[in-house]
C-alpha cells in the first residue's frame, strides 16, 4: 500500500472503531514520538520510518475542528498497518462487496466512511498543485490568516463501495506566513470555509528552513516535557514543570544551519527528552518533538518523520537545563497485568503492559 493510499484512507475509519481500539493497552518502553494515525501508517509505508521510537505516554491526540483522535498505539507494524488498509481493500475487492471493512492481524476491523458521511474534505482529499500533491483535513483555516489566490481546479473524489467517481471545484489559496511547501488553504465550490490541506512530502534542507517555512516563531507551541530515566535499576518516567519556553526555543533553534537527515530510518535514536506540541494553525495537537542525547531533533510534523542534527552539546544543554532548573515529578514504571477488553463480557484472557505511578519525593 502507498503512503498515497493509506493518506486517502486513514480519516475514513469510523471514531467508534478507534474507541475501541483505544480501550487495548500495548507494552510500551522509553519514549516514542507520540503520532497521529495518519503519520504512524504513512512511516510504515514509506519503511517504517517511526519504528525506532518508543512512547512516555503512549496516547497520541490529533486534535482538530470535527476531527479528534486520541489513540493508544501499539508497538508492532503489524497492528498499525493493518487498521488502515479498510479504503484500499474495499477498493481492491469490488467496493461494497468488502462491506467497507479489513480485517487485522488481531482480528479487529475498521469501517470506511460512506460517501454522504463524509466531510467534504474528505471526499476530495487528494490534490495537486504545480506538482506538490496535498491532502486536505477537517481543521479550517480562519479567513484573516488566508493569503493570495493561487489557482482553481478541479478535484476528483472516488466512493469505493460504488465505485463511483465524483469532481467537484476547488481554489487554492496561500496560508499567510507558511510556505506553499509545506500546506495551503482550499475552498471548495458551495462550501464557504477554507480547509487546511498538507504537503505530508515536504522535505527541508535545514532546521532554519524547517523554522521559517512553518513560521514556527509564532505558530509552534510548547506544552509538556517528558523524559525517561533508570533510578536504581527501575526505569522511571519524568515530567518536567515550570520549563521556559524562550529558553527552550534558544537551546533547540539555535542553530538554523543544522542539516536535515536523509536517511532517518537508517538511525537508531537514544530518546532523552520528548516534548509535547501544537501547531493550532495547521491541525496539529498534541504532537512530538524529541531529543536524542547523540544530538538529534525528531518530530513528526507534517505527517512524516523529519530529523535534524543539532549536536551532542546542544541535546546536552537542554537535558541539563530541565533537569537542574526545572522541577520534575517522577512516575516509577511497573508491569501489570488486566482481563483484555473484548468489547463484550471478558473471555478470561489477560492483557499485560506497564504503566506509571508517581513516585512521591
Amino acid at each position: 500500500m502507498t503512503g498515497r493510499e493509506i493518506l486517502t484512507a486513514l480519516t475514513d475509519i469510523d471514531e467508534e472503531y478507534i474507541e475501541e481500539a483505544a480501550k487495548k493497552h500495548k507494552s510500551k518502553k522509553n519514549i516514542i514520538i507520540r503520532f497521529s494515525a495518519m503519520a504512524a501508517c504513512l512511516a510504515l509505508a514509506a519503511g517504517g520510518t517511526f519504528a525506532a521510537f518508543r512512547a512516555t505516554h503512549g496516547n497520541a491526540k490529533n486534535s482538530i475542528k470535527n476531527e479528534t483522535f486520541d489513540y493508544a498505539f501499539a508497538d508492532e507494524k503489524s497492528d498499525a498497518a493493518a487498521d488502515v488498509t479498510a479504503e484500499s481493500y474495499a477498493d481492491k475487492n469490488g467496493g461494497g462487496k468488502s462491506n467497507g471493512t479489513a480485517s487485522s492481524a488481531n482480528n479487529n476491523c475498521v469501517r470506511v466512511k460512506k460517501w454522504d458521511e463524509k466531510t467534504v474534505a474528505e471526499k476530495f482529499r487528494e490534490i495537486t498543485v504545480n506538482g506538490k500533491e496535498y491532502y486536505a483535513v477537517n481543521t479550517y483555516v480562519a479567513a484573516d490568516k488566508v493569503g493570495q489566490k493561487v489557482t482553481k481546479l478541479t478535484v476528483l473524489g472516488k466512493d469505493v463501495y460504488t465505485n463511483s467517481e465524483y469532481a467537484a471545484g476547488a481554489e487554492i489559496y496561500e496560508i499567510k506566513n507558511i510556505s506553499s511547501e509545506c500546506a495551503a488553504a482550499v475552498k471548495y465550490d458551495g462550501d464557504e470555509k477554507y480547509y487546511v490541506c498538507r504537503n505530508a512530502y515536504y522535505k527541508p534542507e535545514t532546521l532554519g528552513q524547517f523554522i521559517n517555512d512553518l513560521d514556527l516563531k509564532n505558530t509552534l507551541t510548547f506544552n509538556e516535557f517528558n523524559a525517561a530515566r533508570e533510578k536504581n535499576g527501575k526505569m522511571r518516567d519524568v515530567k518536567y514543570t515550570g520549563a521556559d519556553k524562550e529558553r527552550v526555543w534558544e537551546l533547540l533553534f539555535s542553530d538554523t544551519q543544522a542539516k536535515a537527515v536523509k536517511d532517518i530510518e537508517t538511525l537508531n535514536f537514544e530518546m532523552a527528552v520528548d516534548i509535547s506540541v501544537d501547531l493550532k494553525l495547521l491541525g496539529y495537537e498534541n504532537f512530538s518533538l524529541s531529543v536524542s542525547r547523540d544530538g538529534y531533533i525528531l518530530t513528526n510534523i507534517l505527517d512524516t518523520a523529519k530529523a535534524f542534527y543539532i549536536g551532542r552539546e546542544a541535546a546536552e544543554g537542554l537535558i541539563s537545563y530541565l533537569d537542574n532548573s526545572c522541577k520534575a515529578v517522577e512516575y516509577e514504571i511497573r508491569d501489570y497485568s488486566e482481563p483484555e477488553y473484548t468489547g463484550k463480557e471478558s473471555s478470561g484472557s489477560t492483557a499485560s503492559g506497564t504503566a506509571s505511578y508517581e513516585v512521591k519525593q
